[in-house]
């Protein structure tokens, strides 16, 4: 039984180093095709946010101080 465990923990230790590098790999990857898939729906919406902040720039537009005047707490 001694040399069975033996050989069922130097299996362990071999495999674990290639564990480690594949979820590393996964997090990086994950984290490539978020910031790509931003920026590919950040290019495609850019001219659309531009003609409505041209032609519909008052629905941006917000007055705050009349919340203060008024004593409300906005977050």
């Amino acid at each position: 039984m001694g040399l069975l465990r033996k050989l069922a923990y130097m299996g362990y230790l071999n495999t674990q180093p290639w564990t480690v590098v594949m979820y590393n790999g996964k997090a990086l990857f994950s984290r490539f095709m978020a910031l790509t898939t931003t920026a590919i729906i950040m290019w495609w919406t850019y001219i659309p946010f531009v003609f409505y902040k041209i032609f519909r720039g008052r629905s941006f537009d917000f007055d705050f101080d009349e919340l203060d005047d008024e004593g409300k707490k906005y977050s």
